[in-house]
């Protein structure tokens, strides 16, 4: 393949030999005519077509961040067929080719050229975008001016208009994960270093027979205990996930790894607030700010918890409505053979989209595995897509999604109050164990990320008599 200067020192010898060629062309053809003559018509030939090129990406002034892998697409838009001489005249569709196009990239610091590459050396004879890929200097900012030719078969150049942009080195803040016991970290996005200013969301999940514990190192501001996190990279930040065995071995004298029992504590929600209990929200793909946690009054002297707002209450606050998860959790020890829990889902939402196969608004139950970790496969299996929804009487959990509540509908915008009901786990497989019960409802959102947090049709759900029990009476 020719190099740059060579393909430069063809154009210009092909400008000049061609530019004396008319010439003489026109002398010695062109009959010499009287001063009462019409002047001739113009032909193509002697027309002047001068392409255009456009450079759409970057923008003028833009500000554009080099990372550790600083390669940024140059869009450029060639049209062969445009202009003329200043006349706005457009010779037939593929009379004219482009047949070469290039790019040049000056710094205004040095005013050294430090880009000047061909780009396109085939023939375009239509609109066409072209990307030029640019590896961005990693240094201190710098301005750069860009500018590209096209020239046609005449041949005739066209130059765009000079872009400068500012080159700007990013911070880049390391975040390292270390594991304690059986488990997984999933961190979203998935990077080893993070510009400054990233969101990062961190799942912790628990190998089987095993429990998440907490979080430890340069945590966020909330609960240490909850799977899931979210984390600004403002500075090099490094933590560790601890995992426990929910298994004790027992020996004749010493006992090892042995959990003292937990009662499930404030499961009637009497005290008026959350305490006994890990609460938090949480994004839904890494959007939305979550739905809130709390207590609320269900009259006579009673308490439940909430999870979404209720506030929310009508279609009036469509377009509004936060996206994401709301999610209580407890960790106690299985000391009964069943837990009992009474639960009310109120929704202008439906579970999940026929055609689609999307889920939208949710209350799940699970089991030693948050919400957050369950995908819709499971979702699938366990019957949140059909009419096995919002249980009552018995059900016998095992890891992972135990039930899932919500209306069972194809459109939303009607309130759906699905009443109290009432369920009895049969935890006979767990007793003596520690396990962890998640209770999380879930708004979700598809067009991010401008429905951040504005969502449609609001969902709530409140909780109360969450307890053990030695029957089902």
């Amino acid at each position: 393949m020719l190099s740059n200067k060579v393909y430069r020192l063809f154009i210009t010898l092909f400008i000049a030999l061609t530019g004396i060629a008319f010439s003489l062309a026109v002398l010695s053809l062109t009959p010499v005519a009287s001063v009462h003559a019409a002047p001739p018509a113009a032909s193509l030939a002697q027309s002047v077509y001068t392409p255009t090129v456009v450079i759409t990406q970057p923008k003028a002034f833009e500000v554009i961040t080099a990372t550790r892998l600083p390669i940024y697409p140059v869009l450029l838009e060639v049209t062969p067929e445009c202009g003329a001489g200043g006349s706005g005249c457009m010779p037939p569709t593929g009379s004219l080719q482009v047949q070469l196009v290039s790019i040049t990239i000056r710094s205004l610091e040095t005013e050294q050229v430090v880009v000047d590459e061909l780009i396109a050396t085939s023939p375009i004879t239509q609109r066409k975008t072209l990307t030029y890929f640019w590896a961005l200097p990693i240094s201190d900012s710098k301005q750069f001016v860009l500018r590209a030719t096209a020239v046609n078969s005449q041949p005739i150049a066209g130059v765009s208009a000079p872009i400068t942009v500012t080159v700007d080195t990013a911070t880049l803040h390391p975040l390292e994960v270390n594991v304690v016991g059986l488990g997984t970290v999933t961190k979203t996005p998935s990077q080893t270093d993070y510009i400054s200013g990233t969101v990062v969301t961190l799942t912790a999940k628990a190998a089987d027979k095993w429990w998440f514990e907490q979080w430890s190192g340069d945590l966020p501001d909330g609960p240490d205990n909850l799977p899931q996190i979210i984390m600004t990279m403002t500075e090099d930040k490094a933590l560790t996930a601890t995992f426990r065995t929910t298994t004790s071995i027992f020996l004749p004298v010493v006992l090892k790894n042995y959990t003292p029992p937990k009662a499930l504590n404030n499961g009637d929600f009497q005290s008026g607030d959350l305490s006994g209990w890990d609460y938090g929200p949480g994004t839904f793909e890494g959007h939305g700010s979550g739905l809130p946690q709390g207590v609320t009054s269900i009259g006579g002297g009673e308490y439940a918890a909430l999870l979404g707002n209720k506030a929310y209450d009508g279609n009036a606050h469509n377009g509004t409505i936060p996206v994401g998860y709301g999610a209580i959790a407890q960790s106690f020890t299985v000391i009964t053979r069943y837990v009992q829990i009474k639960y009310h889902v109120s929704t202008y939402d439906f579970v999940r989209s026929a055609k689609t196969g999307r889920y939208f608004d949710t209350f799940e139950v699970s089991l030693n595995a948050s919400s957050a970790e369950i995908n819709d496969s499971e979702r699938n299996a366990k019957g949140c897509a059909s009419t096995i929804l919002n249980p009552t009487g018995v059900l016998v959990p095992g890891e992972g999604l135990v039930l899932c509540g919500g209306h069972n509908g194809t459109e939303g915008g009607s309130l759906h109050d699905l009443g109290w009901k009432t369920v009895h786990l049969d935890m006979a497989a767990y007793q003596g164990e520690r396990i962890t019960l998640y209770f999380t409802v879930w708004n979700r959102e598809y067009v991010a990320p401008d429905w951040d947090d504005k969502g449609y049709f609001n969902t709530w759900v409140e909780l109360n008599d969450i307890s053990m029990k030695a029957s089902t009476q």
